[in-house]
């Protein structure tokens, strides 16, 4: 586990930005999605919602080792991270899916996610540097 640094973890709480989760399969094809619903639960764990996941659900019934990549203009960030639980009901889900209403969207579930290293991804000279 890794603690994701303050600004990456800015970027991932801001909804104009891009987030993109990767996973792959039992047999390493992956898959690649945007994922607007990505959120921090603390400075380690992240939580996606299960909408509109079918192929992803799949992958991370089958192979836990995911990617996420957050960007911000210039500033990007490869987050790698292990999926550590699905919750199917309670208050996380609620309160996402709360969110999601507004959009006319509903989560079927809420996916943790424990952060393992933070590589900065921008297009510079810090390009592969580990930060986390």
């Amino acid at each position: 586990m890794v603690v994701i640094p303050a600004n990456v973890a800015d970027m991932i709480k801001r909804p104009g930005n891009v987030k993109v989760l990767s996973t792959c399969d039992a047999n390493g094809q992956p898959h690649t999605i945007v994922c607007g619903s990505v959120f921090l639960l603390d400075e380690e764990t992240l939580a996606v919602g299960e909408v509109l996941m079918k192929t992803t659900k799949k992958n991370l019934e089958e192979n836990k080792k995911v990617c996420f990549l957050v960007t911000s203009a210039a500033d990007a960030y490869i987050i790698d991270a292990v999926a550590k639980e699905r919750i199917g009901s309670g208050p996380i889900l609620d309160g996402l899916n709360e969110k999601l209403s507004k959009m006319n969207l509903k989560a079927h579930a809420v996916w943790l996610f424990t952060a393992t290293g933070v590589t900065v991804a921008s297009a510079s000279h810090e390009a592969g540097k580990k930060v986390a």
